[in-house]
């Protein structure tokens, strides 16, 4: 079984906890991890391009995607930028086309 963690920064409004968060989820799966029973990919200030690649490389390996960055019910934030309808504004496949714009995170 395969864990993508993905964590993205937005440069104007910086996450402190976000690498703190990234290393406890890591630590906390380590049994897992050492018995092989879970691998764990980690892209560290993601870009839409490293998501794709990496779901790219590892196409039907990644069964759990967890993301740790700005988002709120209906956006995701990545580091160069932007911000996508979650997981399927991601990879492009969303309903309706949505103009991609610089989100203001404080909401």
């Amino acid at each position: 079984m395969t864990l993508l963690l993905v964590s993205a920064h937005d440069t104007e409004n910086p996450l402190p906890s976000l690498l703190s968060e990234s290393d406890a989820i890591r630590e906390s799966l380590r049994p897992l991890t050492e018995r092989l029973l879970l691998t764990v990919e980690l892209i560290s200030d993601a870009s839409h391009q490293k998501i794709i690649n990496t779901f790219s490389r590892l196409a039907g390996k990644i069964e759990i995607f967890h993301y740790s960055g700005h988002a709120n019910g209906q956006r995701l934030g990545i580091s160069e930028g932007g911000a996508y309808s979650g997981i399927a504004g991601l990879f492009g496949l969303e309903t309706k086309p949505r103009e991609r714009v610089r989100p203001n995170w404080f909401f």
